[in-house]
């Protein structure tokens, strides 16, 4: 019944549509338990109502849902594992390491800026403790005593407490633990793309 008043909708903002779509929601809910107000009580409501929110959004708006578009921009760097460095993608771009991110991440409808040291002040910091997979880690170039980014990766797990990023490197597209005996040495710090922080998290 939800569904069909939801496709009945007019075109309207995603907002409004969402908004419109809890209001039915509650209404259902609320009627289910009239016989209450009777009665006075306080009636829990918010688990059902968010279940079913969940169910609606999961179906209709998944994009919305920030696991679901990481999981596709992996898939999508998952594609190119072990071509050669600075190969050029379908557009004719080069993909250094900054280039690889920012491509995968275009392909979902996220910009990012072009370089690693652009991508590093685009992001906001977040601990080494907290990434997720979707996030950045910034690293120096090839000077370990350098303090300038000047390369880029992209977690995309971090099971077990350890973290494996997929990037472009010397070697080409791969994936690497951290930390490791080469990078544990160039770490500067991990951001979190601004984009991804406005999505629902919703495991």
């Amino acid at each position: 019944m939800i569904n069909k008043l939801y496709n009945a909708l007019p075109a309207m903002t995603l907002l409004r549509r969402i908004r419109f779509s809890v209001l039915v929601i509650v209404f259902f809910i609320m009627s289910s338990v009239a016989t209450a107000f009777a009665n006075p009580t306080i009636i829990e409501v918010d688990d059902e109502v968010e279940n079913l929110i969940r169910v609606l959004i999961r179906e209709r708006h998944p994009f919305l849902i920030k696991e679901n578009l990481v999981d596709k921009v992996i898939e999508n760097g998952r594609q190119y594992l072990g071509r050669p460095y600075k190969f050029r993608n379908p557009k004719g771009d080069i993909m250094d390491c900054s280039g690889f991110v920012g491509y995968i991440y275009s392909l979902e409808g996220v910009k990012l800026p072009r370089t690693s040291r652009q991508m590093s002040s685009f992001t906001s910091r977040i601990s080494i403790n907290d990434v997720q997979k979707g996030d950045l880690l910034f690293f120096t170039g090839r000077s370990a005593s350098s303090k300038t980014v000047g390369h880029v990766t992209m977690v995309i797990d971090t099971t077990g407490g350890q973290i494996k990023m997929m990037h472009s490197s010397s070697r080409g597209i791969v994936i690497d633990s951290y930390p490791n005996s080469y990078y544990g040495k160039r770490f500067l710090h991990a951001g979190r793309i601004p984009e991804l922080e406005n999505l629902l998290s919703w495991n």
